[in-house]
Parts: structure tokens; C-alpha cells; sequence
């Protein structure tokens, strides 16, 4: 089957086909860490509504927020090495015991979560690098830049170009002009966060005790500043 167009906008994630056919087949570069997803009906007698609450230990982190509708996301990270099975136990029971001597909410979240609600990804992303676009064809979110999820960005930042693609689009019905103005309205943005999401990730790798207690103190310190740059973060419009 064959579709003819004007343009082709490739969203196809990760390892698009898009990508490898106009850029090449490059592998993404993994960043040494198995992460987790949930979803559960349960929200833990010490959650704060309106907050992401996340915690850091030695090589691994834990987050939770509500997603609204009594729904509660949680997420998991360890390092480990690239293509790590499940444990024999399960999903389940492997993060019950990694995860047993945390904050209360955390093993409560873990256990009421069904295993088959209970997700695994390897994390990858790609150095933020230019072209995305070939003539009339362009990339958009993981497809173009994908990232850690250390930011929570990777999804926003698919949506942000969706809607700044559309007003080029609009602006400039060459689509090869449109899709040029794009990458050069997006790529600032996009390798920032790009590069941030690894360092955040590089934090959260630290497994030597000292090191994260120097880490930890970091944060204290550092807190308004941090709270500050997500507040810039999230600001952006497009």
C-alpha cells in the first residue's frame, strides 16, 4: 500500500522508520536506567493533592501524581544494564522488595497496583542534533528528540511541536519552508531540555553514599532555585 501527499510528518517514536529512512539508522543511546509505570485506584493516606511527589536513593527513584478521575501514576527507576529481564518473581514483587524500605506511600502505591497495569521500558534518548527535516518531510517528539523522562517533558514537548508545525503550516503553506522554520523555532528549546533531562538523570544515578548525600544537600539548598527553573520550564507557550 502506497499514500501520495505534499508532506510527511513522522511521529512514529523512538526508533522511527521516518527517521532511519532520512537520517539514517543510528541507534538511540541508552542511559543505563530500567524504569516502571503504574496506574491504581489508590491514593496513599500521605499524598498532597496538586503535588508530584518524587524521591532519589543510591542508583534508583520513585515519583507518584494523581492524573484526576481517582487515577494515581506512579513511576519507577533503577540503573541496570541495557535489556534487563524481569525478575523470576515478577514485575511486581521485584519492586515490592527494591522499593520496601521507602516513604510509606511508596510499597502501599506498589502493592495495590495490578501487575498487568504494571509497565517496564529501558530509557533511552539521542543527543539533540540537527537536521530534523529533509525537504518536505520532518520529524515531531521522540520521532526528532526523544529524552529521559527526568523532566517530565517528552510528551509535552511532542505537543509543543505539534502546535508550532501547525502555525508554520499556516504561515507558510511550503511545507519545506514551513518545516525549516520549525526545527529553527524549536531546536533552542529542545536541546536544553534535552540536556538537562541528563543531567537530572545522572543525579539520580549516583549510588556512592557520599555522593548522594552531597546530592541530597544540594537539593535542600538549592530548592527555590529549582522550583524556579520548572516554573520557567513550564511557562513556555508556543
Amino acid at each position: 500500500m502506497s499514500v501520495e501527499g505534499e508532506a510527511l510528518i513522522g511521529a512514529d517514536g523512538l526508533r522511527s522508520q521516518v527517521r532511519a529512512t532520512i537520517l539514517g539508522d543510528e541507534p538511540p543511546t541508552y542511559r543505563n536506567f530500567k524504569s516502571w509505570r503504574g496506574l491504581t485506584d489508590c491514593v496513599p493516606n500521605r499524598y498532597r493533592p496538586g503535588y508530584i511527589q518524587e524521591f532519589l536513593g543510591c542508583g534508583k527513584g520513585f515519583g507518584f501524581m494523581m492524573l484526576g478521575k481517582g487515577k494515581m501514576y506512579w513511576y519507577a527507576a533503577t540503573t541496570a544494564p541495557k535489556a534487563q529481564p524481569d525478575a523470576a518473581v515478577g514485575r511486581k514483587k521485584e519492586l515490592e522488595r527494591i522499593y520496601q524500605d521507602w516513604f510509606p506511600a511508596i510499597p502501599e502505591l506498589i502493592a495495590a497496583t495490578d501487575e498487568a497495569n504494571i509497565l517496564t521500558t529501558d530509557l533511552y534518548d539521542r543527543p539533540p542534533t540537527q537536521p530534523w527535516s529533509q525537504q518536505n518531510v520532518t520529524l515531531l517528539g521522540d520521532a526528532a528528540h526523544p529524552m529521559l523522562p527526568t523532566m517530565g517533558q517528552g510528551a509535552c514537548t511532542a505537543l509543543e511541536d505539534a502546535c508550532v508545525i501547525a502555525k508554520c503550516l499556516k504561515e507558510q503553506p511550503d511545507p519545506i519552508s514551513a518545516f525549516r522554520h520549525y526545527e529553527s523555532l524549536r531546536f533552542p528549546r529542545i536541546k536544553a531540555i534535552v540536556e538537562q533531562s541528563v543531567q537530572s538523570g545522572k543525579m539520580g544515578e549516583l549510588n556512592n553514599p557520599l555522593a548522594v548525600g552531597l546530592r541530597n544537600t544540594f537539593m535542600k539548598v538549592m530548592g527555590s532555585a529549582i522550583s524556579n527553573s520548572f516554573k520557567s520550564l513550564h511557562a513556555y507557550r508556543a
